[in-house]
């Protein structure tokens, strides 16, 4: 089994036809279809069922599928090591942020890191979470900014902010004036239960943030009215235009310029709090061009 091998095999399922894979392998098809065969004999096992033109794994296939791409995967991640130790400050950076905080964070950031590394190509990822978090798990992710949630082994994380999870009103709402000044504290407090009959924009359970408003709804007001949207831009406006309530994180009043516009206020005893930090691969460590990128976002959440 060499490397020619585990790409040959891989192409054909990826594509499913092997006139194609052998046009992504820059091959005649002939020479591929040759190849399958000796190589499915030297097994003495099918790795495909051939249907109407298209080649379909069998269970074989699959089972050799799978470890083909752990062993791709993980001489992807020895070239990227390599090259950069070869050159520290050459090659790419690949970083996913969750939409949200690409709109609110990226253009702080982006002017400052280009101008010390133009010479990086930086790729950009905007997902959901969860989603960064799977595709930095399969190595295809250099760098990921997101709230943390359960710890992963596999991760290495680095705390840059700890966010308070606000309530967020118009300060012309009526319920504003049944907030209460707190000693020593930039935010009032104004229980959710002072805020029945009142409509909640909630982001979608895709956001962690969204996840987060609906559980402190089930906690105090669980017949609370919740429109639920998936643009954090739509329902910041309708709050501050006085439609309802949203969930915020702390540092979005001010990165998203937002004061003025809207008043956060902490609605239980017991904080509630998340850590929102830089997260790579133990395994496969971002280049060093990475912790200043780092930094750069750690100023602009604080």
């Amino acid at each position: 089994m060499d490397f020619r091998e585990l790409t040959y095999i891989t192409a054909i399922a990826r594509a499913g036809n092997i006139s194609r894979a052998a046009e992504e392998l820059y091959i005649a098809q002939p020479s591929l279809s040759h190849f399958l065969q000796q190589i499915e004999h030297q097994y003495g096992i099918p790795f495909f069922h051939r249907v109407r033109g298209r080649y379909l794994p069998t269970d074989a296939g699959m089972a050799y599928l799978a470890a083909a791409k752990e062993i791709l995967d993980r001489k992807n991640a020895l070239d990227i090591q390599l090259a950069r130790l070869q050159d520290p400050d050459s090659g790419s950076l690949r970083v996913g942020f969750s939409p949200m905080r690409a709109a609110t964070l990226l253009p702080l950031v982006l002017p400052a890191f280009r101008q010390k590394f133009s010479h990086v190509k930086l790729v950009l990822r905007e997902a959901v979470a969860d989603v960064l978090n799977e595709e930095l798990g399969r190595g295809e992710l250099d760098l990921c900014f997101f709230a943390m949630s359960k710890i992963d082994p596999t991760f290495q994380y680095q705390v840059l902010r700890e966010e308070e999870i606000l309530v967020a009103l118009s300060p012309h709402h009526p319920a504003a004036a049944q907030a209460k000044p707190l000693e020593n504290d930039k935010f009032s407090f104004l229980p959710l239960e002072s805020l029945a009959g009142i409509t909640f924009l909630l982001l979608t359970s895709q956001h962690r943030l969204g996840r987060h408003g609906r559980a402190a709804l089930r906690r105090h007001l669980p017949d609370a009215e919740v429109l639920t949207l998936g643009n954090l831009q739509t329902v910041t406006e309708l709050a501050s235009q006085g439609y309802g309530a949203i969930f915020l994180y702390d540092s979005l009043l001010s990165t998203m310029s937002l004061e003025g516009r809207l008043i956060g206020y902490c609605f239980e005893e017991k904080r509630l709090t998340t850590s929102y930090a830089a997260v790579s691969l133990k395994s496969a460590p971002p280049p060093p061009c990475a912790d200043v990128f780092i930094e750069l976002v750690r100023r602009a959440l604080n």
